[in-house]
């Protein structure tokens, strides 16, 4: 009963409090309402509603600084939306929690992508197995690294411009559907150089994707 209240007092906090996305919103509801817990385990006589209404706008801090660091943020994210598929922090089970907790603590910094070498963490991977770490790895040789050299070599770009969003389009096959960006390049751009073969790349399909780039390997 004691943790539906958290919960709660949690959920109020931050409902004023304006995020880039609904998910955003519920990972700092989780890192917040884990703070809460401490917090009242360690110091009796404390109200969940007080704290959380007193760190509700430090945790958006915290989620912003592990959007724009740390890989374990885009797990996270497609934890929330594509496994748990929530929207909200309330409607997450205790176990939802624990694992959106777990990645926080043991999230990794984002790796910036270079042409020299590879990391599966350029692509917001964590845990292939080793075939899955062959196929993306070379990709990143044959084909995105190509593809980055072209704009910096064109337009004075530098490699760590290139940001990969998502690398699991076919999560069965990382790699194989990317979806990304490059700072200061339109998508537009991007996806008419890939067509016109001014970047020669082994694809079936690429296309603009919102504000990103989506490309289909063969």
């Amino acid at each position: 009963m004691k943790d539906i209240s958290i919960k709660t007092a949690v959920s109020n906090s931050l409902a004023s409090v304006t995020f880039d996305s609904v998910t955003d919103k519920v990972i700092a509801s989780c890192l917040l309402y884990n703070y809460v817990k401490l917090v009242m385990e360690t110091e009796s006589g404390n109200d969940a509603a007080a704290i959380a209404s007193a760190y509700a706008i430090n945790f958006k801090g915290v989620v912003s600084s592990l959007a724009s660091s740390y890989i374990s943020y885009s797990v996270m994210k497609s934890k929330i939306e594509n496994t748990f598929k929530k929207t909200t922090f309330l409607s997450l089970t205790d176990d939802e929690i624990a694992i959106i907790l777990s990645l926080y603590s043991n999230k990794r910094e984002i790796v910036p992508f270079s042409t020299k070498r590879f990391s599966q963490f350029m692509y917001n991977e964590t845990d292939l197995s080793l075939r899955q770490y062959n196929n993306l790895r070379n990709i990143h040789y044959n084909s995105m690294s190509l593809l980055i050299k072209y704009y910096v070599d064109t337009y004075g770009n530098s490699e760590s411009d290139m940001h990969i969003i998502s690398a699991d389009v076919y999560p069965s096959n990382p790699g194989k559907g990317i979806i990304f960006v490059i700072d200061n390049i339109l998508p537009s751009k991007i996806v008419s150089d890939i067509k016109t073969g001014i970047i020669p790349l082994d694809y079936y399909e690429v296309k603009t994707y919102g504000n990103y780039v989506k490309i289909i390997f063969k």
